[in-house]
């Protein structure tokens, strides 16, 4: 017994004393999207992670003066390039790859309205996963539904809204995995409903909700720290009651997600909410399976839609339906809009969506410390590589 101790304890030291050290790599000729401004530098990653500056390393990459920015984090997407996970959820690593060219390093798959029958076999195939990290990280499941307002369910399915809020159990089953729920907290039964999501450490937004002004502060109180796609699927402002949408552009504690494909909403209401609320905008795609596809016929859970340009609908109506907007895209959008600065642009889809989902400092930043997932970007906020824990995973021809 002592001779096989002696002869592991032998096998260790040598294995410690020939094993490869980890390699760092130095990132020079940097235009560095800090969390308080851009500054010129270097960056250096190890182990895949952003660490302090070192005497040597292994590796220089000159980024030659390109933008170098945390990784996009897409709250809501109901899939792309067609998958829907509401329906095929097994296809979600080819979207993970895909996302990467949008300098989408993060998502949270987006679950619409479905019967509990159906959250129960589609959730257990979306749970969180990095994929190895070669593709854009699951962090987990974004359950949007099912307990909405009837009046604003909007592409959602009106079978699958419960009578009642009966429970999380009888409603999802399982929630394991699930990091985000939207509902409309001005329902019957919300409040321990919202509570017990909160116990569980899930975030609840108000979404697809006829709530008054003073609905949805008491719903604050309660626990919701989000609002889903402001403007859409909710009660509109009015001059004698303001909503949801004067509950959040008057409380810059309250963050909430905008879809800037020039369809949900228009330029000058983008621009009204930054001049309202900027440190709470946050910028999500809302993508279908339709994101990559040509025109056509297609699904969005269990509802039929239809893909016409610019637009995503209810087949055979005007309710919008989604969308097929790059993340990136609607960064350049929020930038030419409301002519935000360069780093307040990228932060409305990386620091701020990672502080939301208490993924900062983790995500969502460059400092040292935090996960080596960051983009190189031109003038113009195109993406021209992504890397995810220092390794590229995705460059533009």
């Amino acid at each position: 017994m002592v001779l096989l101790f002696l002869q592991l304890a032998m096998c260790l030291c040598l294995t410690l004393i020939y094993a490869e050290p980890p390699k760092i790599q130095r990132f020079i000729h940097a235009r560095l999207v800090m969390d308080d401004g851009m500054q010129e530098g270097e960056l250096w990653v190890s182990q895949g992670k952003i660490i302090a500056p070192q005497n040597t390393a292994d590796e220089i990459i000159d980024v030659q003066r390109k933008i170098v920015a945390p990784g996009f984090i897409d709250l809501q997407i109901n899939g792309a390039f067609g998958c829907d996970f509401s329906i095929n959820p097994e296809r979600i690593p080819e979207v993970a790859k895909n996302l990467l060219q949008f300098g989408v390093t993060s998502f949270f798959p987006t679950v619409v309205s479905l019967s509990p029958e159906q959250y129960r076999k589609i959730l257990p195939k979306l749970q969180p996963s990095t994929f190895d990290h070669r593709r854009a990280a699951n962090l987990g499941i974004h359950l949007e539904g099912p307990c909405f307002a009837h009046q604003y369910l909007g592409a959602h399915n009106p079978c699958h809204k419960p009578l009642e809020i009966d429970g999380l159990q009888n409603i999802y089953g399982d929630l394991q995995g699930v990091k985000l729920v939207t509902l409309a907290p001005e329902l019957p039964g919300a409040e321990s409903f919202i509570r017990e999501l909160k116990s569980n450490g899930i975030l609840v937004a108000a979404g697809h909700s006829g709530a008054t002004y003073a609905e949805m502060k008491m719903a604050i109180g309660w626990g919701v720290g989000f609002t889903t796609h402001l403007f859409n699927a909710m009660k509109s402002y009015h001059h004698r009651e303001a909503g949801i949408i004067g509950a959040v552009l008057l409380n810059p504690q309250i963050p909430y997600s905008i879809i800037l494909d020039g369809i949900h909403i228009s330029a000058e209401t983008a621009l009204l909410c930054w001049k309202c609320n900027p440190e709470g905008l946050i910028l999500v795609s809302d993508a279908t399976q339709v994101l990559g596809l040509p025109d056509g016929d297609y699904w969005l859970g269990s509802m039929e839609i239809e893909s016409i340009g610019d637009r995503v609908c209810l087949k055979g109506t005007r309710t919008i339906a989604g969308s097929k907007l790059h993340l990136d895209q609607a960064v350049r959008s929020l930038h030419q809009i409301t002519n935000c600065s360069v780093v307040q642009a990228l932060q409305a889809a990386s620091l701020k969506p990672a502080q939301l989902a208490g993924l900062y400092p983790i995500k969502g930043t460059l400092s040292v410390g935090s996960d080596a997932d960051f983009l190189f970007l031109s003038d113009a906020l195109q993406v021209e590589a992504t890397y995810i824990q220092g390794e590229c995973v995705w460059k533009k021809d």
